[in-house]
């Protein structure tokens, strides 16, 4: 789903139709924060898990 959210935004870009690039950005910015916030409510409270996607988890909220 995030594959061709990409494939559709790189598509509208090319095509110079930048209001529906932008569209489709937010939307896969939108599955992102989704699945940053699903991981941090998965690893909370296991530190062994959370040692680990500190990392992770970091570089994703700076890629959002």
């Amino acid at each position: 789903m995030g594959k061709f959210a990409l494939i559709q935004h790189q598509r509208y870009a090319h095509a110079k139709q930048f209001k529906r690039a932008n569209r489709a950005l937010k939307t896969l910015r939108t599955y992102l924060g989704r699945v940053i916030r699903d991981i941090g409510r998965e690893i909370e409270g296991n530190g062994g898990l959370e040692a680990t996607f500190t990392t992770l988890l970091m570089l994703a909220r700076r890629v959002r």
